[in-house]
């Protein structure tokens, strides 16, 4: 079996207005020819200008004032006096406000920064009474406990903070920079003994055969670090250097705990805010 091509031919339509060419095949059936983007034949005949493409009304430009606001023009030593009286939710609005403002309120080695953010939390926040965990702003830690949302997705509405990892975030990103202590051991092939030194956090699990059981999780990036100084640590001192990261895990985890315990004095004022 093969394709069967039908020749076909052209035939003249004489019209008032000009000639169409009309194709048709030998059984006398007319075939339209296809329409196209150019101009056609009838067009060229009859003088008939092709459609022509609309045009984008082109944009108007929002008018906007040289002049600056009253309140940027203030000297910086109102301002500053100003920002005294602020509780912290304010000050991380202000700060994304404009530069002008960011520069005030942004962490940097500036005393009067530091001082202006120490202030607001110490006479606005009552469950930050401790002062910042090592290597974190005074910024920072008013940010962690103040806005709201997951630091690592996005996902809105988070206010769970972990205070042994220093992080706000949801339970799906939890588990995936965290990892249990039994499996430690066996996937990563790590000594329990690098653990000691690290904070932890407790959950309460359930198996069917076992019952409910308590875990620890560590974060997955503490427990490498630990791991890489515990081998540059040569193999004599490696016993008393264990026994300096176990009494440094009880005073991390002391401060960790006197942290969630204010945070959930916190949460308890807003929930019964009578009994207090």
């Amino acid at each position: 079996m093969g394709i069967k091509f039908i020749p076909s031919t052209y035939t003249k339509a004489s019209s008032s207005t000009g000639i169409v060419l009309k194709k048709t095949s030998k059984k006398g059936i007319v075939r339209r020819p296809k329409k196209s983007s150019h101009p056609t034949m009838e067009s060229t005949l009859t003088n008939d200008s092709p459609k022509k493409l609309t045009q984008r009304k082109p944009r108007i430009k929002k008018w906007r004032s040289s002049k600056q606001h009253p309140i940027v023009s203030f000297p910086p030593e109102l301002f500053i006096n100003i920002l005294y009286f602020c509780d912290p939710q304010t000050l991380l609005s202000l700060s994304k406000v404009c530069r002008q403002f960011a520069m005030y309120l942004n962490p940097s080695d500036s005393s009067i920064t530091t001082k202006i953010w120490r202030d607001s939390r110490k006479g606005f926040l009552n469950n930050l009474k401790l002062e910042p965990p090592e290597g974190m702003t005074e910024k920072e830690y008013c940010q962690l406990s103040v806005a709201r949302g997951c630091m690592v997705c996005g996902q809105p509405r988070i206010r769970k903070v972990y205070w042994a990892f220093k992080v706000r975030c949801c339970t799906t990103c939890l588990e995936k920079m965290t990892i249990r202590d039994y499996r430690i051991e066996s996937e990563m092939g790590i000594p329990s003994c690098v653990l000691l030194g690290l904070p932890y956090v407790q959950q309460q699990k359930w198996a069917k055969r076992r019952g409910s059981f308590i875990v620890r999780i560590y974060s997955v990036k503490q427990v490498k670090d630990a791991h890489k100084e515990y081998k540059k640590v040569p193999a004599k001192e490696r016993k008393d250097w264990c026994q300096r990261m176990k009494i440094r895990g009880i005073e991390v985890m002391k401060e960790v705990n006197q942290r969630m315990n204010d945070d959930s004095n916190k949460r308890m004022k807003c929930i019964y805010p009578l009994d207090y």
